[in-house]
């Protein structure tokens, strides 16, 4: 609440003069997904260039303790001067970094891999959005370089940037476990399957994940298991038998697959074959 009411009464300690007047309060405040009127959003973007309907992305920059180079400060500015048409903004102990895209003529990944080695040489660790059009869409985008963040910190320590789009199925399966257990989402065939090879000692549900992970390719998937086609058929057609499943059902096997990843995310997936 406090931070709300700093950036409300334009009292941040962090604004740059080089950035247009009131241009840091009102894109902190967006990114927070505090309402600034379209009107007086207009008029910001206008007095950098930009158009509200520009292609966006946006970076969530955090600074590794006691071994930043420099200042948040001089990061800020430190970025700008390798991006052009871009903005980087102290929030709080994080640096909002902003670009236009469509001004400085390249894509998300091309900024991406411009920046990696400053962000090493820094010492920061980006959070990254996936592109976007409209500015005043930044909220949802800025969570996205906040989640991509969080969890790359945790699961990827040795990275520098996290997009977005390599943890979002993380975020999503923790996203659906926070409420159900990963077997009560999953496809009831899969743990009849399951519970057949326990009981039989078999490795069923391995098998069909190897045969669904290849587009039900069945060249393919002997090759990988190491079996006869006609051995491979047999099984095959038991899984069937025992899973009830349509496996010709294309949401059949997208459902199936978010089964066995929703399994691996809770650490009881069937191993590989």
């Amino acid at each position: 609440a406090g931070f709300v009411k700093k950036i409300l009464q334009n009292d941040c300690s962090a604004c740059f003069s080089h950035h247009p007047q009131d241009f840091d309060q009102t894109l902190l405040a967006l990114s927070h997904n505090l309402i600034y009127s379209s009107q007086h959003l207009d008029a910001l973007v206008k007095s950098c260039g930009w158009k509200q309907d520009d292609v966006y992305c946006c970076f969530k920059i955090f600074a590794v303790k006691d071994q930043m180079v420099g200042s948040l400060e001089n990061a800020c500015l430190r970025l700008e001067k390798i991006v052009d048409k871009s903005y980087a903004i102290i929030d709080e102990k994080y640096i909002l970094f902003l670009v236009n895209l469509e001004s400085c003529g390249k894509s998300c990944a091309d900024v991406k891999a411009e920046m990696a080695l400053h962000f090493r040489d820094f010492m920061l660790r980006a959070g990254i959005s996936a592109e976007f059009r409209e500015l005043k869409r930044l909220s949802q985008y800025y969570e996205q370089a906040s989640i991509a963040l969080a969890i790359g910190m945790k699961s990827d320590p040795t990275k520098w940037t996290y997009p977005f789009e390599q943890y979002a199925l993380r975020y999503m399966a923790r996203q659906c476990t926070e409420l159900l257990d990963p077997k009560a989402l999953c496809i009831p065939g899969l743990l009849r399957l399951m519970e057949y090879d326990r009981k039989k000692g078999r490795n069923y549900a391995q098998i069909l994940r190897v045969y669904i992970d290849n587009n039900m390719n069945v060249a393919e998937t002997t090759r990988k298991i190491f079996v006869q086609r006609a051995t491979f058929l047999y099984q095959l057609k038991k899984i069937k038998e025992i899973t009830g499943l349509n496996l010709k059902d294309p949401m059949t096997r997208f459902y199936l697959a978010c089964s066995y990843y929703l399994l691996d995310f809770a650490g009881e997936g069937s191993e590989e074959v």
